[in-house]
């Protein structure tokens, strides 16, 4: 496991990097799990989720850069 945030801040929504850079190999894979859990917000009421860009919709979304270890 890379990350773990057990509480989503909303301000984090447009970026939230890694400390530290960590280093992959040819072949690796990268892969991404998003929950949520329900019992923070137990007084919401159930509705089907989409993914969308809206404040009530899912928005589990990441974006990575690989960079050479030595650049030509």
């Amino acid at each position: 496991m890379l990350l773990d945030i057990p509480t989503w801040n909303f301000g984090w929504q447009m970026i939230y990097q890694l400390a530290q850079p960590i280093h992959v190999t040819a072949g690796q894979t990268i892969r991404m799990t998003c929950t949520w859990d329900r019992t923070l917000e137990p007084n919401r009421p159930p509705k089907y989720i989409i993914f969308a860009e809206g404040t009530e919709d899912e928005m589990c979304f990441a974006t990575y850069s690989i960079l050479p270890d030595h650049p030509d």
